[in-house]
């Protein structure tokens, strides 16, 4: 799973990825910039740099009001799933109920429809509201040497809402493993991604009640978890105290084979 990140092509074999900081609201005026800037399909870093300064240049419409557009209720239905995910959901905009959504699963549409007569009205304005957002941009995809990019309407928009119900519940599952292994195990890899797996004897509670279990577990840490950290990696439990956490930023630059090959598995460690 990924956490939240903006993507855009430069030229036919470059990137550049923005990640939003995950402890601050997003700046969404930033994120359409970059986003439009990559469509602008820049050939070079500089011409994207060059268009993004444009664009920045360019007044911020003030004036527009914010629409609420939420997806609840949302129930999904793996077993039905092809290309697209199959599920249904209840479309709210500004907290009113309008419209109940469904997908079959199938490739198709994404279709909502109105629960009473008097919805009609709150869902065209959301689907005018929708239209003048940015538009999607899809930077794995290219076609005919451009980054495809697709106009903003209210049913790409009910996508991306479900798109991120998704990821927010494979991080809280992820989040809710790593909670359980890391009691009786030092869990290191890539946040929200991937972890590696180095059980102990013992429950780590148990072993940080003796200042010799504390210093067996400093020596682990430095000696066999550190040395195999890789780029953009590092040690996710949040059950051991500071002082050990700090020892990763002292870490060598020396790598050694992996515990494993696969994330997530057990290993059996002493200490």
């Amino acid at each position: 799973m990924d956490d939240e990140k903006y993507k855009v092509r430069i030229g036919t074999d470059k990137a550049l990825v923005y990640h939003p900081n995950p402890y601050s609201e997003p700046d969404k005026d930033f994120i359409r910039q970059f986003q439009e800037a990559g469509a602008s399909n820049p050939a070079t870093i500089q011409d994207f740099f060059n268009r993004l300064a444009e664009l920045q240049k360019q007044p911020i419409h003030q004036n527009r009001t914010a629409m609420q557009i939420e997806l609840r209720n949302i129930k999904v239905a793996e077993h039905m799933s092809e290309e697209t995910t199959a599920f249904t959901a209840n479309l709210y905009v500004d907290n009113q109920k309008v419209a109940f959504v469904k997908s079959d699963g199938r490739g198709g549409s994404t279709i909502y429809q109105p629960f009473k007569q008097d919805d009609v009205p709150d869902i065209r304005k959301a689907e005018e509201y929708c239209k003048n957002l940015p538009p999607a941009v899809y930077p794995e995809t290219v076609i005919d040497g451009k980054t495809l990019t697709v106009p903003m309407n209210l049913e790409n928009y009910i996508d991306d809402l479900l798109d991120k119900h998704l990821s927010q519940k494979e991080r809280e599952k992820f989040n809710k493993r790593m909670e359980k292994h890391q009691k009786d195990s030092i869990l290191y890899g890539i946040p929200n991604k991937q972890y590696y797996r180095v059980r102990l004897i013992k429950p780590i509670a148990e072993i940080l009640k003796s200042p010799k279990g504390i210093e067996a577990l400093k020596h682990s840490i430095h000696e066999k978890i550190i040395p195999r950290l890789k780029e953009g990696e590092s040690i996710l439990n949040t059950n051991l105290p500071a002082e050990l956490m700090r020892l990763e930023r002292k870490r060598s630059t020396k790598q050694s084979a992996r515990i494993d090959d696969s994330p997530d598995k057990q290993q059996g460690r002493k200490i």
